[in-house]
């Protein structure tokens, strides 16, 4: 299959394999998730989504920044809580404006990601 076709106007149109991308994405959180936390995930997660930045509204990208607010404390001694005592922020910064990523654990493991402030990714496991 061809990634790249041409619509009626002659425009390239890219075709995204999105079980290829999403599985990637899947893979990326479970390894924050167990270097954060020091917990392995066995199960799939509950909820997988991505979108770019030009396909997001002011609004909703700003709503992704945000964190989740629910009054529940890292483990302790976890890397987790170690980054939020020192910086004060949920999102762990690996490049800057290039890859973070903020884990929210409480009801729901809420894991998100953004990739050159361009791809915005988000997986959920339900009932820990």
């Amino acid at each position: 299959m061809n990634s790249i076709t041409l619509d009626d106007d002659v425009n390239p149109v890219i075709c995204l394999e999105t079980d290829r991308i999403e599985n990637v994405i899947v893979k990326f959180t479970i390894a924050h998730i167990q270097y954060e936390h020091g917990e392995k995930k066995n199960i799939p997660p509950t909820h997988v989504s991505f979108a770019f930045a030009n396909q997001l509204t002011d609004a909703q990208i700003k709503k992704f920044n945000g964190s989740i607010s629910e009054e529940l404390f890292p483990k302790v001694g976890s890397r987790w809580m170690q980054g939020v005592m020192e910086s004060g922020d949920d999102w762990v910064i690996v490049q800057p404006g290039k890859y973070r990523y903020y884990i929210h654990s409480g009801q729901h493991d809420i894991i998100s990601i953004v990739i050159g402030e361009l791809l915005f990714c988000e997986v959920t496991w339900s009932g820990n």
